[in-house]
């Protein structure tokens, strides 16, 4: 028999009691739902199941490794396979990869579960590894396929993919009021992406969130093809906010040197620099009053990583940044600002955390642009258009646009084909 080991992580924590009930297995009162989970398949392992673990692979300092499950946001859980340092240097494995093979119980005297060896490596096996080229060592290239969004009915999402059009491989700043929902932003933006091309690999990664955020863009992205969302809430200490965006990072270079389009969307730059402000070995130099200069780096690290490679694959990085009135995040935001490809902007509205669409400062550089000279040129007289009109106009006016001609590419050739005057 095997075993569905995704279904029994999937299950409750009261199923998984009804089930050690169902298998005459003795439980702490209120044991956890991974200890749970762990006693069950152990037990069905010695009874002769067998089982295949699928995660993502992170590498310690002392050279082994674990599989930790996305589900759990790569934190370590009772269930979380052993991988020996002799496969880890054998197949040059680093973190961030997602393996698969089949899951061994724990022998007498051992701690943990472990994979005896490895069937997969991103969707490859072993003869494929020796081909790809890691990371650091990929070339740049100017970023030439466009990114497309199915926004459906969203608006917001419509203006946003005609101001400020992407290619895969770009990097996109959006830029916040104090109190708006970024993770709910971006989980919008990754379905859309998603409706549009099933191939993309969609890695969210909030950081420093409400529980309820968290499972809401859970929910929005569930079922929705090869798409991972990762967090960590504001409990948690400073850390493993810092930890979760590494291995975020890690998780999408991976899949880039495996020849794949990938969207990483981070939620946001602020919290991630807040967190490695207290997290990191200070370096003694200063941003601002209570900022050390170390704390940006992260941040700078996985914006900076968005490229169009030469062997193929790319990784674009959609990344938000709350600008508050704390001088501190003031700072934190200056330092992503023109450093991207694309800003997209948004104000405060009237209500509490209401988010609006800045239509004057949502755009994509003219050099990055990927029209056609006489749709850019469009483009560019739509911007200068709106920027005539009163501020608290100019995205009711684009969205009434919009509203009356459904496809964006055919308002700009309207648009191109309207005598200015």
């Amino acid at each position: 028999m095997s075993l569905d080991l995704a279904a029994l992580t999937a299950c409750s924590t009261a199923a998984l009691q009804a089930l050690c009930a169902a298998d005459g297995l003795e439980t702490a009162p209120a044991a956890e739902h991974g200890e749970l989970l762990r006693t069950i398949v152990q037990h069905r392992l010695a009874s002769g199941a067998t089982a295949h673990v699928h995660g993502v692979l992170e590498v310690l300092p002392d050279g082994f490794g674990f599989v930790r499950s996305p589900r759990f946001h790569l934190a370590p859980q009772p269930l979380d396979a052993f991988v020996n340092q002799a496969q880890i240097r054998h197949l040059n494995l680093k973190t961030g990869h997602r393996l698969s093979g089949p899951l061994r119980a724990p022998r007498p005297g051992e701690r943990f579960f472990s994979v005896p060896h490895i069937d997969e490596v991103n969707g490859g096996a072993e003869p494929e590894l020796a081909a790809r080229v890691p990371f650091a060592a990929q070339t740049p290239v100017l970023p030439t396929r466009p990114l497309p969004l199915d926004a459906g009915g969203d608006l917001e999402l419509r203006a946003i993919e005609l101001l400020a059009p992407w290619a895969r491989g770009h990097r996109a700043l959006l830029r916040l009021p104090p109190g708006a929902d970024g993770g709910a932003l971006l989980a919008r933006l990754a379905a859309a992406m998603r409706r549009r091309d099933a191939k993309l690999v969609l890695l969210l990664a909030l950081v420093d969130q409400r529980p309820e955020a968290l499972a809401a863009a859970q929910r929005t992205l569930a079922g929705t093809g090869d798409t991972t969302v990762l967090g960590t809430t504001f409990d948690e200490p400073p850390a493993r906010h810092v930890a979760l965006a590494e291995f975020a990072l890690q998780m999408a270079q991976r899949e880039v040197e495996a020849g794949r389009d990938v969207v990483l969307l981070v939620d946001d730059l602020v919290h991630l620099a807040r967190a490695g402000n207290l997290a990191l070995a200070p370096s003694g130099r200063l941003l601002c009053a209570g900022l050390d200069a170390a704390a940006v780096l992260l941040g700078k690290r996985v914006f900076a990583a968005a490229r169009a490679c030469e062997a193929g694959g790319s990784l674009t990085v959609l990344a938000t940044a709350v600008a508050g009135d704390h001088a501190a995040d003031r700072a934190i935001a200056g330092q992503f600002e023109r450093r991207g490809n694309s800003e997209v902007a948004f104000t405060a509205g009237p209500l509490p955390g209401e988010a609006r669409l800045d239509a004057t400062h949502t755009f994509t550089r003219s050099e990055d642009l990927l029209l056609p000279p006489p749709l850019a040129a469009a483009w560019r007289r739509l911007h200068h258009e709106l920027r005539q009109l009163p501020a608290a106009q100019r995205s009711e006016v684009l969205f009434a646009r919009l509203t009356a001609q459904p496809d964006s590419t055919a308002l700009l050739r309207q648009l191109a084909a309207t005598p200015s005057g």
